[in-house]
């Protein structure tokens, strides 16, 4: 048996083997709505959703299967911003949307286990995503006559 060897079984089988990722999530969010007559309403919807997450999987006792470290960190941003009004037999809707959302995942595996006095990682890999959206939709209906309904869209 290596030297240390209790220690670093120890090491491992107390860590913590977990199916899901766990720690902190967080959204808020605002909802706002101006109705400037009965035929004219501007509606912002804002939110807001971080996440820190970890999870640790150590499948076996065995020393030659590593503990694997799963974590992962992302910012999330929304907003919308929508003008409904009517005229008359027509009605429209303008709508903005815009998202972005930056995610980042590192797996990393250990064959020694936790150890406050040594660095034994190994990086096993590592995602980034910076991602935006921007869309913009127009919405128009048009009652022609008693039978006919117009509708475009954009």
């Amino acid at each position: 048996m290596p030297l240390g060897w209790p220690l670093i079984m120890q090491n491992i089988t107390s860590s913590q083997n977990v199916l899901r990722y766990y720690g902190d999530a967080a959204d808020i969010g605002l909802v706002a709505t101006y109705e400037a007559n009965d035929k004219n309403k501007v509606e912002l919807r804002l939110n807001r959703y971080t996440e820190d997450l970890v999870r640790d999987v150590k499948h076996s006792d065995s020393d030659l299967e590593p503990q694997q470290h799963f974590k992962r960190t992302a910012d999330r941003n929304t907003a919308n911003l929508q003008w409904s009004s009517r005229a008359g037999k027509s009605d429209w809707t303008v709508e903005t949307n815009y998202s972005r959302i930056k995610e980042n995942d590192v797996a990393l595996i250990n064959y020694t286990g936790r150890s406050a006095y040594e660095g034994s990682n190994e990086l096993r890999y590592i995602d980034n995503i910076d991602h935006r959206q921007l869309d913009i939709r127009v919405n128009a209906n048009t009652q022609v006559n008693k039978k006919s309904f117009a509708k475009l869209w954009c």
